[in-house]
């Protein structure tokens, strides 16, 4: 097995990331809504004048919130995996901001646009999000393997967010946080009905303050558990060689992970010399990332 880049065909030079961080980053796309995403941003807007009683929402021109509802709406009607109706977008975004602000006093226009954009995108499937400029920012610290918190990989779930596993040697691996686990509350506040980047930005804060999450665990009663942050490093590659089989285990598809591979391959090779005779890879767990170096290690190994 030889392990070359050049391996990665030309048409998936664009990742699922890149497209990901466009929608996130839709607020900075240089392509304008078309004029049917425009009237639906003005729709949001006179149903969010209707909601709260206010008069001074204007949608001409479009405030720089509703631009981005706008560019969202227009990301979705023309990107996304398969067609969707704007009716149906619609009816989800107003769901989205009568779901989180059933009462409108001193909640900025600002806020209940970002509701509709949530209550849109999560229409959509459970991994779609809209990232203002910090979470974005959280998300690219992620992937490039550095980021502080604690340790864990989680998505959405109905009572709040689905333990995917802990992170190896991480204040959530050390705390006993087990995949599987539901995390309900971080602190006082109950995560059921907050958006999946609402609640990561609880779970992130000041590097050594601590935290009391409130675990659901199939059958045992809830509990609690105390964790506390840390600058998270992830070490996305670790390799052993046992007797004459080669174990690489990648924890997660951060950015540049199919070098290290490429490197645990050199090391194992020169190390085990002919005695080798195949690799063992470890994906257990493993959340995702990056979709070019899914597909590198795929053509790589299979």
């Amino acid at each position: 097995m030889k392990l070359d880049r050049k391996i990665l065909h030309p048409r998936f030079g664009m990742s699922l990331f890149a497209i990901f961080v466009s929608l996130a980053s839709c607020g900075l796309q240089d392509r304008r809504p078309d004029s049917d995403s425009i009237a639906a941003a003005s729709s949001i807007a006179a149903d969010i004048r209707a909601h709260s009683a206010r008069t001074d929402l204007s949608a001409e021109p479009l405030s720089p919130a509703l631009e981005i509802f706008a560019r969202v709406f227009d990301r979705v009607r023309h990107d996304y995996i398969h067609p969707v109706h704007d009716a149906d977008l619609l009816a989800a975004a107003r769901n989205g901001i009568h779901k989180t602000y059933p009462k409108t006093k001193g909640v900025s226009d600002e806020k209940l646009i970002m509701a509709a954009i949530n209550g849109m995108l999560q229409s959509l499937d459970k991994y779609s999000a809209y990232l203002a400029p910090p979470e974005l920012k959280a998300m690219r610290d992620r992937l490039r393997g550095q980021f502080g918190g604690l340790g864990i990989k989680i998505q959405k779930h109905e009572n709040g967010l689905l333990v995917i596993s802990p992170i190896d040697e991480t204040p959530a691996f050390r705390a006993g946080i087990k995949s599987g686990d539901v995390i309900t509350r971080a602190g006082a506040k109950a995560l059921a009905n907050l958006t999946l980047t609402a609640a990561i930005r609880l779970l992130r804060g000041e590097v050594g303050a601590s935290i009391i999450l409130t675990i659901e665990r199939a059958g045992i009663a809830p509990f609690n558990v105390t964790v506390t942050r840390e600058i998270i490093k992830v070490e996305s590659v670790r390799w052993r060689i046992d007797r004459e089989v080669a174990y690489i285990r990648i924890s997660e598809f951060t950015r540049n992970v199919s070098e290290r591979v490429e490197a645990a391959v050199r090391k194992i090779r020169n190390q085990a010399d002919e005695r080798l005779r195949g690799f063992v890879l470890d994906l257990r767990n493993n959340p995702g990332g990056p979709f070019d170096e899914a597909i590198f290690l795929s053509d790589a190994f299979l």
